[in-house]
Formats: C-alpha cells, sequence, structure tokens
C-alpha cells in the first residue's frame, strides 16, 4: 500500500519571483487600479480608501532594505522547500492548488473540488511582452517558466483518489484533459518551474475553489477532505512514498498578520478546532488559499511538522502585499 511520507507547503505568488527593487512597479501594476481590495475586516476598498485607513502604519515596512530581507528570506525558504523534495524519496506529488481568472475553468463551470486524471499538464510558458512592466514579465516567469513543459501526472494514482472520495461522500469533478488553449495554472506551474524544475516527479493536480463563491468549501468541508484524502492514498495498492503539497496563500492582496499567525499557531500545535474556525469572512480574495493549508494540515495529521516559515511581505503604504508560508512535514 502507499504511504504518505512528505508534507510540504509554499505560497505562489508573482512577488516571490520578482526582485526588490521592481515591487514598487508591482504594485503600480497590480493594486493601484483594483477596486476590490479586502481590508482586515473584509470591506472592500480601493487602494487610495485603504492607504487613508492605515495612513503611515506601514511605511516602516516598505522600506528598502526591509524588502530585500523579506525577499531574500522568501528565496532561501524556496530553496530548502526545493531541496527538501530532492531528497524525500517520494514518487509522486499531489498538489492542493486552486484555479484563478480563468487559468482552466471560467464561470460556465466552476466545480468546487477537482482532480486532473490526465497522463500529462500543459505549464504553458508566456513570452515576455513589451507593452508590460518588467515586474509583470519577471513575476509571469514564476510559474509559467521560460518554455512549455508537458509534465507527467501519476493517473493511476488520479483517478483512485477521484473513485475512493466518491465513495466517501466527496463530488468530485473530473478531467483528462485541460480545455483548448489552456495550461493548468500558477498554482501548479509554481511547484512545478520553481521546486521541482530540473525533474520530472508525477505530480496529481487537485483543485479547490478557494476563490469563487457561492460553492467555496468551507473550512470544515476542506479539512474532511484531507483526511479522506489521506485514507485514500493509503489504499492506494503500490507501495508508492506520496507526498502533498499545499499551494496558495497565506493573506494577500492585503497582509492579514492576524488571520496568518492564527493559521499558522493552529498548523503548528495541530489544533484542528482553530483551524476549521478560521474566520471564513477573512478567507476571501487571495487569503481564501488558506483553505489548500487547512485541506492539507489535516491530510498530515499523522507527520510532524519538521519547519515552518510565515514572512509578511509588505509592498506598499496602503499594506498590499502577501503573507508568504512555506513549511515541510515529515
Amino acid at each position: 500500500m502507499a504511504t504518505l511520507t512528505r508534507g510540504f507547503g509554499t505560497s505562489h505568488s508573482p512577488l516571490l519571483s520578482i526582485p526588490p527593487g521592481l515591487w514598487s512597479e508591482w504594485t503600480k501594476f497590480r493594486d493601484y487600479p483594483n477596486r476590490a481590495l479586502l481590508d482586515n475586516q473584509g470591506i472592500v476598498r480601493t487602494y487610495p480608501e485603504l492607504a487613508a485607513t492605515v495612513q503611515d502604519r506601514f511605511f516602516s515596512e516598505i522600506q528598502p532594505e526591509v524588502i530585500l530581507e523579506r525577499y531574500s528570506s522568501c528565496q532561501r525558504a524556496i530553496g530548502r522547500l526545493a531541496a527538501e523534495i530532492d531528497r524525500s524519496g517520494i514518487d509522486t506529488l499531489i498538489i492542493l492548488g486552486d484555479d484563478q481568472v480563468g487559468e482552466v475553468f471560467d464561470p460556465s463551470n466552476m466545480p468546487a473540488i477537482y482532480i486532473y486524471c490526465g497522463e500529462e499538464v500543459l505549464n504553458r510558458h508566456c513570452d515576455p511582452s513589451p507593452d508590460l512592466p518588467d515586474a509583470v514579465n519577471i513575476g509571469r516567469w514564476g510559474s509559467a517558466g521560460d518554455r512549455d513543459r508537458h509534465y507527467p501526472v501519476a493517473q493511476e494514482l488520479a483517478v483512485h483518489l477521484v473513485s475512493q472520495l466518491v465513495e466517501g461522500g466527496f463530488d468530485i469533478a473530473q478531467g483528462k484533459e485541460l480545455p483548448k488553449e489552456k495550461n493548468i495554472g500558477h498554482a501548479f506551474g509554481f511547484v512545478i518551474n520553481r521546486l521541482i524544475p530540473h525533474r520530472a516527479l508525477p505530480i496529481v493536480p487537485i483543485m479547490i475553489n478557494s476563490y469563487f463563491p457561492p460553492n467555496q468549501p468551507t473550512p470544515m468541508r476542506c479539512f474532511s477532505l484531507g483526511q479522506a484524502l489521506r485514507r485514500a492514498v493509503e489504499s492506494f495498492p503500490p507501495s508508492w512514498k506520496v507526498g502533498i503539497m499545499a499551494s496558495g496563500g497565506w493573506s494577500h492582496f492585503v497582509v492579514d498578520e492576524e488571520i496568518d499567525r492564527l493559521t499558522l499557531s493552529a498548523l503548528s500545535e495541530k489544533r484542528t478546532r482553530d483551524l476549521i474556525n478560521l474566520p471564513i469572512e477573512r478567507l476571501n480574495s487571495g487569503t481564501s488559499e488558506i483553505r489548500n493549508w487547512i485541506a492539507a494540515g489535516a491530510a498530515f495529521e499523522d507527520l510532524e511538522l519538521e519547519w515552518i516559515d510565515y514572512i509578511p511581505c509588505y509592498r506598499s503604504e496602503a499594506g498590499t502585499g502577501l503573507g508568504a508560508a512555506f513549511a515541510v512535514w515529515r
């Protein structure tokens, strides 16, 4: 039988691939025109409204030396995570991610939980565009790379997971090919391009609809999914060593250190009740990807947390940015 031997977690923001000197350029492109930034109370605000609300609270957080240190800390964490995967000895990696901005799905069809069961997935690269700022082109590289990659999928395991989860009471959407002109999306592309760039480690992409209401799985449902996923892995006949990766989050596009630290302590101390009771009204926008970590944390109940790193990466005076997180369980 297969064994879940390793657990991993990573954020996957373009900010993790953009040099610190270009963070302000990314802010101008990404945040200034954004009319739906959620503050730490879940209130929708424009960038000027958000900046006026916080006043000079984050001025010290966006000094060049602070941004450089946090960027460097993220790069060290990504390097450590890649090395941990490389020496883990796992035969396959299940990635718990999500779909955004029509990368795979669109409003005509938005499944709550989807497992890709094809033989391979396409991680499509993006050629740099002279019409876009350098920060955007470099940020795209983080998940798309500089060439198309047809990446192997552990198809037999993927099909097994679908059947076992359905038997366990989960309504699972599945597909063996992506819609025409689509690719697997940056939640998975970041893992492929930044964490396993020189390997062909078969993956199983699982998409949890964290972003788009009204069918976002609740924290409780995500936790139950993680528990069922572990049981499904352990019932897989081949004696594979399996790893699971949570891809996404934590807080963004506005940094919310409070919700991040609640998640950090709940995962670190295996406090199930705290994980499933995270305030759902604050698990929206990018912060919604904490749901992927809740599912992973449930799957890792029998593993020990070896290392976790949390880095609040502010990029603007308005408090926009990323609560970056990285972790290893064994």
